[in-house]
């Protein structure tokens, strides 16, 4: 008898599989090694080919894959009608696909998992899974499209929608021909993309590369910022890539657009030398803040660097830099003298920290000293010494805050006033004031302790909108006004609320959408997976 066909039939077989990696790459991308494995299958109708070791479900069809000595690691996967080879562990999924691992929540049309090749494909479909974490929970992404394949660790999107909103129409969304992203290391490149915002498209550069775990640094100004001061007028500013963000070399070229000085941009460019980093900068129009609390414009032309940095115990790391460039620095700043000075520097700098993460983050106490000396090209020398300590605090459910105390010994003198240390000893401080649910105020302020002055100071409101945070701030410096835009949990600091869980899986997102022109393939119809090889 070459097959048994049944009823509402549940059977179970153990087999020696790569733990079954449909899903435990999906997320891990981890190629694993054989071990025990017990899948379970069951459906209204059942058909089992014990000869070739085939089987077919249809009719609630579900098979669910357990590792026998880890109870976390499971597939749950569902479709109106499945196939599956149970020797090269190649299964097809037709109709109503819903797939679960603990990593990842799938759901599509049509779709074929190898265990084996740790690869799959899946037609208009969808795929949920967290991105980054932020306090400690997990923030989930979604992506839907046309087509969806794994190739090793790269999951790779033609005609895609990515958007952390779990909303039918979502408030915020990149809309890509392409997309190539590793879950491993955050990294992600999207090919002729737009920016969809409350349904309003903002063309993005042809191709972006960037990192989703970076921060709001990573992505600062990749969709046009706009803003305005008093030096600039109105101003529109924008931060492309130069090459890919994760691996060297890597640069950056911002770039802005202002109604009184024209044309301004910084190119930053770096390369890895094996446990340091040589860098490159050069700019035009660059305003450059230093120590003193007014903005001062120069002219990098260039600037290269050598940077290494090295851990030590107790949570302490040394930073050093040694840096050799020629600068133009010039101002017409409405009353204060004209500036006019072309000269060469070089510059060694050597920085000792202590509690780091927490000083990178505004939390807990830290403490750093740093010691600076630059050499220029008319003979003049000039050095510092400089000590801060901080801590931070939270006294209320609705107020965070943190100071810090500096201190700077100088000697020699410099002909740049962006390198001059104007304020020698001072405290800063930041407070994070939450006035609601929706609504936060962030202030920042330098107290010059000498002459008892606040200097340079910054107030920002922030607004949560689901999932979007609207910013608008003012800085005193320049009277700068700036309006801006972060995603919740990804490139900014709040937490998209009510975000579903991998059970509920990706929303109903292709109902709400035209039906395209391909047809998902019948129950009864065996679809080659195509190569992963040609996606990119």
């Amino acid at each position: 008898m070459a097959g048994l066909t049944g009823s509402e039939m549940v059977s179970r077989w153990v087999v020696r599989a790569p733990a079954l990696a449909i899903v435990l790459v999906l997320a891990a991308g981890q190629q694993l090694p054989a071990e025990l494995v017990t899948v379970t299958f069951g459906a209204e109708r059942v058909s089992v080919y014990y000869d070739r070791r085939l089987v077919a479900l249809e009719g609630n069809a579900r098979v669910h894959g357990q590792v026998a000595e880890d109870a976390s690691r499971f597939v749950r996967m569902t479709a109106d009608y499945i196939e599956g080879d149970l020797t090269t562990g190649r299964f097809e999924l037709v109709g109503n696909v819903r797939i679960l691992t603990p990593e990842a929540s799938l759901s599509g049309e049509f779709a074929v998992y190898n265990t084996e090749t740790a690869r799959y494909m899946l037609r208009r479909g969808a795929v949920m899974m967290p991105v980054t974490e932020a306090d400690g929970e997990p923030v989930y992404g979604y992506a839907y499209a046309g087509d969806l394949k794994r190739r090793d660790s790269i999951i790779y999107l033609t005609d895609a929608t990515l958007t952390t909103c779990d909303r039918a129409h979502p408030h915020w969304a990149a809309r890509v021909k392409r997309l190539r992203y590793n879950p491993e290391t955050g990294h992600m490149t999207i090919e002729d993309g737009s920016l969809s915002l409350y349904g309003l498209d903002i063309p993005l550069v042809p191709r972006l590369s960037f990192n989703v775990r970076g921060g709001a640094e990573e992505t600062e100004g990749i969709w046009p910022v706009p803003g305005y001061s008093s030096r600039d007028g109105l101003r529109l500013g924008w931060t492309l890539p130069c090459g890919d963000p994760v691996d060297y070399p890597r640069g950056r070229l911002k770039v802005k657009l202002t109604q009184r000085r024209a044309f301004r941009a910084m190119l930053f460019a770096e390369d890895d030398l094996g446990g340091g980093t040589a860098w490159l900068r050069a700019s035009r129009r660059e305003d450059i803040g230093g120590d003193i609390d007014r903005f001062t414009t120069i002219d990098r032309m260039p600037e290269l660097g050598l940077e290494g940095s090295w851990d030590g115990s107790d949570d302490t790391w040394l930073e050093a830099i040694l840096s050799v460039g020629r600068f133009h620095e010039f101002d017409r700043q409405r009353g204060l003298p004209d500036i006019d000075v072309t000269q060469s520097r070089a510059r060694l700098q050597a920085r000792l920290v202590g509690g780091r993460q927490q000083r990178a983050e505004r939390r807990g106490d830290w403490w750093w000293l740093e010691g600076v000396g630059s050499l220029y090209g008319s003979g003049d020398h000039y050095s510092y010494l400089g000590a801060g300590v901080g801590a931070s605090a939270s006294p209320t459910s609705w107020l965070t805050g943190s100071v810090e105390a500096r201190h700077y010994l100088t000697g020699g003198t410099t002909p740049f006033e962006f390198d001059d240390i104007d304020i020698e000893t001072e405290l800063n401080g930041i407070a994070d004031v939450r006035l609601s649910s929706l609504w936060s105020a962030v202030l920042e302020a330098r107290y010059d302790l000498e002459r008892g002055l606040t200097r340079d100071w910054e107030v920002e409101l922030r607004r949560r909108a689901h999932c979007l945070t609207w910013t608008a701030g003012y800085r005193d410096v320049g009277n700068s006004f700036s309006l801006g835009l972060e995603f919740n949990g990804i490139f900014g600091n709040d937490r998209p609320p009510r975000q579903r869980s991998l059970e509920e899986g990706p929303p109903a997102y292709w109902k709400h959408r035209p039906t395209q022109d391909e047809t998902p393939p019948s129950g009864g119809e065996a679809r080659e997976m195509p190569s992963s090889s040609g996606a990119r």
